[in-house]
């Protein structure tokens, strides 16, 4: 399948960027799941292998589970972050990490990532998904893509790894 031959970039572009953080999350490791040893060698490739997203994943690896959901859905809306803590989100336990400076409460800055090529951004997603149910919270094994990021996934449907790179582009 060639790139031609997804129905219409823009429309599974447009449905993408309308789906809440959660299903894009799930869309882009769907699509990083499928693809991630036909994708590997592109990466490579380009000769990606920039310390800014490297540094990136590894702030989000140190961060709790719910933190780095919170992290990933902040990116992928594109919302700004300023560096500021995050803490537990049960109050005493917050509470506690503001009094010991917290081993779970973690500085997270989006503009280290609206500041990465698209390339690099490409690059972080790639290491996100190598990572997930490993060092980054993985999706539930139960959990069951909705109709919308199904839509969005048919519509994409199989394309060529040089295509879904640049669809991926795009989306990010």
């Amino acid at each position: 399948m060639t790139f031609a031959d997804v129905k219409n970039v823009q429309t599974v572009i447009l449905k993408y960027r309308a789906l809440s953080a959660d299903d894009k999350l799930t869309v882009l490791a769907q699509l990083y799941g499928e693809v991630a040893a036909e994708i590997a060698p592109t990466i490579s490739q380009s000769n990606v292998t920039d310390d800014a997203a490297s540094n990136l994943v590894k702030q989000i690896q140190q961060m709790a589970s719910e933190q780095q959901v919170d992290a990933l859905r902040g990116l992928v809306e594109g919302k700004q972050s300023d560096g500021e803590t995050v803490l537990d989100e049960h109050p005493t336990k917050a509470l506690g990490e503001l009094f010991t400076g917290g081993e779970k409460s973690t500085s997270f800055s989006t503009k280290e990532y609206d500041s990465l090529s698209t390339d690099s951004r490409l690059f972080f997603w790639f290491q996100i998904a190598q990572n997930l149910g490993k060092s980054v919270v993985g999706i539930p094994d139960d959990h069951m893509p909705n109709e919308r990021v199904s839509e969005v996934l048919d519509l994409i449907g199989t394309p060529e790894v040089e295509d879904l790179v640049s669809l991926l582009k795009k989306a990010l």
